[in-house]
């Protein structure tokens, strides 16, 4: 693996957090070193960079050569087409810039939205088939790892084939198309994943996303980033269900707690018990380890695994004073190497552990 010597040790320990038998946090420690070498790339535009894989390719295995994977950390990729790929996928017009992406809602009712069936055809689901069986073609030998394309379902799903207000206006005045859009496109999600789920654990047999957790079997996150505009009333008419049935789908799973106004539901995400665990997702305005640590450690007692951003080193001590280490994991990108190597440090001092050495 680029960069990584060591890769077998820290995916036994990516295996502990699942089954919450790690004794100490699992932390994706990763900076780019002082010097990187130059990586040469074509002068294309963004338009063109967006489906080229080979420019892709380069300009990644570059970031890989010229990084430092400290702890458990890894190199990987995260492909993606924008958060909207699903209703692309349905037919719906995709709009770019080069810095974001957008879904153009349609101005129909939800019970006009009746076909589900995946056509193959559609330029969007090659288009990704072809990134993904590029990457994976090139890491075959182990050079890192593929993730999964970001694939939205559920009421994010819904929300993104009518926009969100038009979705609340329909909860209150048909709900019951509601419901039946939910399942559906969770249906037509099922299958999407599916094949492209075969194509990127063709070789590498475990699997990650933009989230970073590797597993061993595949896994997936949850996100309804939507459920911070409904009600405790509304979350249990119309996301329960339906959650417990995407969490049914996969063998893990960790929800995406999507700001401090999602915090609203966490008890009643926690309900769900087949759910693995909890990533949370600070805001720019609520990114203190202060604010979280609580809502940690009741992810912690329900008996999940956890996910959080950790800034700097001071969130890093904040939190593995403060968290139990089973089901753990910490996301740090930092600065420079010898950042890195400081945070390093404070955990196997902490821990009394010896740091791995590639």
């Amino acid at each position: 693996m680029l960069s990584v010597k060591n890769w077998e040790a820290r995916k036994a320990h990516y295996e502990e957090y699942w089954n919450m038998k790690n004794k100490t946090p699992v932390i994706y420690l990763a900076a780019q070193v002082d010097d990187p070498a130059t990586v040469e790339l074509p002068d294309i535009p963004w338009q063109e960079r967006m489906y080229d894989t080979d420019y892709m390719i380069k300009d990644n295995r570059g970031w890989f050569q010229n990084a430092y994977y400290g702890l458990d950390a890894y190199p990987y990729v995260s492909p993606t087409l924008g958060n909207d790929l699903m209703s692309a996928l349905l037919g719906m017009e995709l709009k770019y810039t080069e810095a974001s992406t957008w879904v153009v809602h349609s101005d129909q009712p939800l019970s006009e939205f009746r076909d589900f069936r995946l056509d193959e055809n559609n330029f969007y689901f090659q288009a990704m088939k072809k990134i993904l069986s590029d990457y994976a073609e090139d890491a075959r030998n182990g050079d890192y790892i593929v993730g999964m394309v970001d694939l939205n379902t559920l009421l994010d799903g819904v929300s993104s084939l009518i926009g969100p207000e038009n979705l609340c206006y329909e909860m209150m005045d048909d709900p019951d198309e509601v419901k039946r859009v939910t399942y559906e496109h969770l249906e037509f999600y099922k299958k999407v994943y599916t094949v492209y789920n075969q194509i990127v654990t063709k070789y590498q047999g475990g699997s990650t996303n933009w989230l970073a957790v590797y597993s061993q079997i595949p896994w997936y996150f949850i996100s309804i980033d939507f459920m911070v505009m409904v009600s405790g009333e509304f979350f249990d008419e119309f996301i329960a269900d339906p959650l417990s049935a995407m969490i049914d789908f996969h063998e893990r799973t960790l929800f995406h707690l999507d700001g401090e106004n999602a915090v609203k539901h966490l008890d009643r995400v926690l309900e769900q018990k087949k759910l693995t665990g909890v990533q949370v997702q600070a805001t720019p305005y609520m990114q203190s380890a202060e604010f979280w640590i609580p809502h940690l450690k009741k992810i912690q007692k329900a008996g999940k695994t956890m996910w959080v951003a950790a800034r700097h080193k001071q969130d890093v001590e904040d939190y593995i004073r403060n968290l139990e280490p089973e089901g753990m994991f910490l996301s740090a990108w930092c600065g420079s190497v010898a950042e890195a190597k400081e945070i390093e440090k404070l955990v196997s001092d902490y821990y009394g552990m010896p740091i791995r050495e590639d």
